[in-house]
């Protein structure tokens, strides 16, 4: 660990945490920022809140305590507090306490749907609710069957679709700033002699070259899309029994194009993949980001695009309503005009934290801070897809070496491979954002 201090003060501003790939960033107050992604003992997961016996995760409080770019804005003298949240150090609530009341942990299964009961209990900060993870993917908003407003507990059963083999379970409870409680695990098996259909991919690509106002207009957007669908259909044909593909192109990808395209998820099983390509114009207001829509007349209003952009929240929700359990979510949303200034460049990371870890599912995304940087005629492609494209090609297929390329391996070597590009073209700076928290599955084969 080293540790920061105001000399002319005293005060403490953070105190750093090295891990063998992995670091944190952590404020006396509980404001974080550091790594979300990687093995466990790599991640925020790995630090941890102590009150007496209790132990919660730095993590869990990423909806509410998240940073990024802590150290540097603490530097330069930022706020980063926010009035509505207590200080850890000095006046920590606790939040709720969770437990699964049914299935009994290790109980073996013949039939593949099974109904799980769950409680929550608030210890001081309040209950807002509970999430339910399986297989590391979020399930959809659960019954509500009681709340007792005196002891102000929380009643939820869920009714899921088991997988072949072991299920995990992980139940978590949010008070109302989103801060994490300990969760309850447990894993069940299935075994029964159902035999599931074979899996499709179902592939969703958005891409906008023409808007509605000629000033957006974009060069790539719609090429973009078009080469990961053809891509995709063509290299993960191998390992799925079909590959399904809805596109929306330029006044197709309206907003209510794009929402009745979301809403469409919840009609994917479980068993199956999802790609969910977008390609345009994005833009971050306070903790959203938005993609632009055809039909958004101007991106110059926070209002503007908050009525008519297609939040992250949306997204969140979309995915979550979704019972596919394998879901890759790529954004080659571009920001265009002058550079972003400061720290605001990695607010972007924010929305996308939050996206990817709230539903358990891979995000990768641009976040593009000019026009050039995502769009260059030498390629033909924006970067960010041209680096997709060249890994589901089967230049990702490193770790290991088998003829197919996982999410893993496309978000490592999109990570790795793209800032190398950019730098052989002398393009403008552009970092991608990748979060990974589903189950790694395999993308691209031969």
């Amino acid at each position: 660990t080293c540790r920061f201090w105001l000399a002319a003060t005293g005060q403490e501003l953070a105190r750093l945490v090295s891990m063998d790939k992995g670091w944190a960033v952590v404020s006396p107050a509980g404001y974080f920022d550091g790594s979300l992604d990687g093995k466990l003992e790599d991640r925020l997961d790995a630090i941890a809140w102590s009150v007496g016996k209790r132990h919660y995760s730095v993590d869990g409080f990423l909806e509410g305590y998240y940073r990024p770019a802590l150290l540097g804005r603490l530097l330069a003298g930022e706020d980063v507090t926010d009035e509505k949240l207590a200080n850890i150090s000095e006046n920590f609530k606790l939040p709720p306490q969770v437990k699964i009341l049914s299935p009994s942990p290790d109980r073996r299964f013949d039939s593949r749907q099974i109904t799980v009961e769950m409680e929550g209990e608030e210890q001081g900060n309040g209950l807002t609710s509970l999430r339910l993870y399986h297989n590391r993917k979020v399930v959809a908003p659960c019954q509500l069957t009681v709340k007792d407003n005196q002891q102000e507990k929380l009643r939820h059963s869920c009714t899921i679709d088991l997988a072949d083999g072991e299920n995990h379970l992980r139940l978590l409870g949010l008070d109302q700033h989103g801060s994490e409680g300990e969760a309850a695990e447990l894993v069940v098996q299935y075994q029964g002699q159902e035999i599931l259909p074979q899996p499709k991919l179902h592939l969703f690509t958005v891409g906008i070259n023409s808007y509605r106002n000629p000033a957006l207009n974009l060069n790539f957007g719609v090429p973009d899309a078009k080469a990961v669908k053809n891509r995709l259909q063509k290299q993960a044909a191998p390992l799925f029994n079909r590959v399904k593909s809805r596109p929306l192109y330029d006044q197709q990808a309206s907003r209510q194009g794009v929402s009745v395209m979301l809403a469409s998820l919840a009609q994917i099983p479980a068993q199956d993949t999802v790609v969910l390509y977008l390609a345009g114009h994005g833009e971050t207001v306070e903790d959203q980001w938005h993609f632009i829509p055809y039909d958004l007349e101007s991106k110059s209003g926070q209002a503007a695009i908050q009525q008519g952009g297609v939040s992250s929240t949306l997204l969140q929700q979309a995915v979550a309503a979704c019972p596919a359990q394998r879901i890759l979510v790529l954004l080659d949303a571009c920001k265009s005009g002058a550079a972003v200034e400061g720290f605001r460049l990695y607010a972007d990371e924010r929305p996308f934290a939050l996206l990817s870890r709230a539903t358990g599912i891979h995000l990768a995304a641009a976040a593009t801070s000019t026009q050039l940087a995502s769009e260059l005629e030498s390629l033909g492609h924006g970067v960010f897809t041209f680096s997709l494209l060249s890994a589901l090609d089967g230049k990702a297929d490193l770790a290991p070496v088998d003829g197919r390329v996982s999410v893993h391996e496309l978000l490592a070597y999109v990570n790795e491979e793209l800032p190398k590009l950019i730098n052989k073209l002398r393009a403008s700076s552009q970092k991608p954002i990748t979060h990974s928290r589903g189950i790694d599955f395999a993308l691209a084969g031969r």
